[in-house]
């Protein structure tokens, strides 16, 4: 009995061309004629503990892409070569960019007579790369339920290619340790960021707070991801990202942070993972269509069971359309209301200045209605600008009779936000909580701080930070 080599994994929808050239090799092979086929025996590997040692991938079959298939089976096994076909290297070239590579690329220009066979030369390179891949070991640390439950979440991704790691922030702050994962995009080199923050509502979950744009035009005063500029200090426009890119990002934070990992463990909870579409721009405004999108995507997933909220300043239009359209999508709306009068929300919210208060209150008071749960109202706190009497009694003018399609959540406004004003302190929410009660606003319908920890506010998420402590190159 001859005694295998390695195991190899062959995905390709003909692989007889492989299949011959190891024909004299004594390689244990496994095809799969689709990823969807892979995808099982991936997860059957895992299982069994058989691990490949190397996978042949073609470079594309159908409309799904060898380049993500490589990229899963790299972030999320980890201990797995790769080698990749392909007729055209330029296509390959444009579509790994700066990503991973695999240990090889094999270029496969078909005999016109024979299309599935490799000539002599492509025939000797192949067998070179084949066993070079077989004796490369690598290492992987995750334990296989973390492996396992990772190539279920990610086994129906696309466009995982989308978008790269640059960089990995760490915070202390006093909830708990918050990562800022920031990320260069594929198609244009733009840099985007995402925080993953502990959910304080359930310790064993955690809340992504997910960009849905690069830049914003809306230009809030105390927001400061209006624009960025190029190396030539120009300003660049602002655009939405689209479903591909937004799911890349879910996908490696997936795979990269250990927050993330730790859900996949055999203790995670039900309701584990919180997508909150809170970052850079605004999902309901300008990117509706993309978010929703996303979230039909990923609303399958059942390990770990995701919830998915969407936090917007307001639009008629977009409101108008979330109710038309998506109010079937398990997704919560939160409201930024930030400033009771109109006036002063138009002076330091100038991108909503159309929208009024009331009109803002009557199209969240529509969602509640026909959902049956309550829409937050977001009310960051800045001292001397918002939380004066005037603003209590306002509030609850605003929400008088409503008290049952809406929750209030206070905020620290963040440090900076108006410079030549004290920053707001935990004090001065407490004494506009005070202010809004014997106003008339239900107690209960205020969470307390801490209860909304995990989320931030388009006003605070993209200020200053207050800390950064430790910074985390990706490998």
């Amino acid at each position: 009995m001859i005694m295998s080599k390695g195991r190899i994994l062959v995905v390709a929808p003909d692989a007889m061309a492989v299949l011959m050239a190891l024909a004299d090799e004594a390689y244990e092979v496994t095809v799969a004629k689709t990823f969807g086929q892979a995808n099982y025996e991936i997860a059957r590997s895992i299982v069994s503990g058989q691990r490949f040692r190397l996978a042949i991938l073609d470079f594309q079959i159908g409309d799904q892409s060898g380049v993500d298939f490589m990229l899963k089976l790299r972030a999320i096994l980890g201990d797995i070569n790769i080698l990749l076909l392909a007729s055209d290297q330029e296509k390959v070239a444009t579509a790994l960019g700066s990503t991973f590579m695999p240990e090889a690329l094999i270029l496969r220009r078909a005999n016109p007579r024979q299309p599935t066979e490799f000539n002599s030369l492509q025939t000797k390179t192949l067998l070179k790369k084949v066993a070079e891949g077989v004796r490369l070991r690598r290492l992987c640390l995750d334990t296989p339920d973390v492996q396992l439950n990772g190539w279920r979440f990610a086994q129906n991704m696309r466009g995982i290619s989308s978008a790269r790691l640059l960089m990995s922030e760490f915070s202390d702050g006093p909830f708990g340790e918050v990562e800022n994962m920031i990320f260069v995009l594929t198609s244009d080199g733009r840099q985007v960021s995402m925080a993953i923050k502990p959910d304080l509502t359930n310790r064993q979950s955690i809340v992504l707070e997910m960009p849905t744009a690069v830049g914003c035009p809306i230009r809030c005063v105390t927001c400061k991801v209006h624009s960025q500029l190029n190396r030539f200090g120009q300003v660049m426009p602002c655009r939405v990202l689209t479903t591909d890119e937004m799911e890349a990002l879910v996908f490696i934070a997936m795979s990269q942070s250990q927050a993330f990992k730790n859900l996949f463990r055999n203790n995670a909870s039900a309701d584990s993972l919180t997508i909150f579409f809170i970052g850079s721009g605004d999902g309901l405004v300008f990117n509706l269509h993309n978010c929703m999108e996303l979230v039909r995507r990923l609303i399958r997933k059942e390990t770990p069971r995701i919830s998915f909220m969407l936090s917007t300043v307001g639009s008629k239009s977009g409101l108008q359309e979330f109710i038309l359209k998506y109010l079937s999508l398990p997704v919560r709306l939160s409201i930024s209301l930030n400033y009771a009068f109109k006036e002063i929300r138009k002076k330091y919210m100038p991108g909503i200045k159309r929208l009024s208060p009331e009109e803002l209150i009557a199209l969240g008071g529509q969602v509640s209605d026909k959902t049956g749960e309550k829409v937050i109202i977001s009310l960051p706190v800045f001292a001397g600008v918002n939380d004066r009497w005037a603003d209590a009694r306002e509030l609850v003018r605003l929400f008088t009779d409503r008290w049952h399609q809406f929750e209030f959540v206070l905020l620290v406004g963040c440090p900076g936000s108006f410079p030549g004003r004290p920053d707001t302190t935990e004090t001065d929410v407490d004494n506009f909580r005070l202010k809004l009660v014997r106003a008339g606003m239900p107690g209960e319908l205020l969470s307390q701080r801490e209860t909304f920890a995990a989320y931030s506010n388009a006003a605070l998420a993209h200020t200053r930070p207050v800390l950064k402590a430790r910074i985390s190159k990706k490998r």
